[in-house]
């Protein structure tokens, strides 16, 4: 059986198709309009150029429900970045494991000890994305939400004479 992923195909009716387009443009419309690409001062940013990465991605991937009060977290999800891509550096210089020497003289092969703190980089980052709403699960329920809110929906007079044609059942 297909089954389609509300959000993700296109209309076939083109009067209601371009009625949603409308509607979905005037709503970012009336969203307030942050410069995100500006470096936000006062944040104690580790890497400006993985934050301007950061703003170029989210410009390509059209998240413009991101406002001002957003930049903090955009700043912390930067900072992950830059630790997790520094963890990842140390990993490929020093590899998947270490020897240890232990107390009698023995050595023992251990995982690299940046390995735990790159998993929890992870876990911290999948996070913050989610959080902002980011992440792909996130970004796939903010368009079926969007899509699929009945407020959204405008009816004109027919439509409403009809529905109360259906509803008070035809004779």
């Amino acid at each position: 059986m297909n089954k389609k992923i509300m959000g993700t195909h296109n209309d076939s009716n083109i009067t209601r198709a371009k009625k949603k387009q409308e509607q979905a443009e005037e709503f970012k419309k009336n969203l307030p309009q942050t410069d995100l690409s500006e470096v936000p001062k006062g944040f104690f940013l580790q890497n400006e150029i993985m934050y301007k990465i950061l703003i170029k991605e989210l410009e390509n991937i059209g998240a413009t429900h991101l406002i001002g009060i957003d930049k903090f977290s955009l700043v912390s999800i930067a900072n992950t970045f830059n630790l997790l891509n520094e963890a990842e550096k140390i990993i490929a210089r020093t590899g998947m494991t270490q020897e240890l020497v232990t107390r009698e003289g023995a050595v023992k092969v251990i995982p690299n000890p940046m390995l735990q703190q790159r998993n929890t980089l992870i876990n911290t980052l999948n996070n913050q994305l989610r959080s902002l709403q980011l992440d792909p699960t996130s970004r796939r329920e903010l368009i079926e939400t969007v899509s699929n809110d009945i407020s959204n929906i405008k009816f004109d007079d027919d439509d409403e004479s009809i529905i109360k044609l259906l509803l008070e059942g035809a004779e």
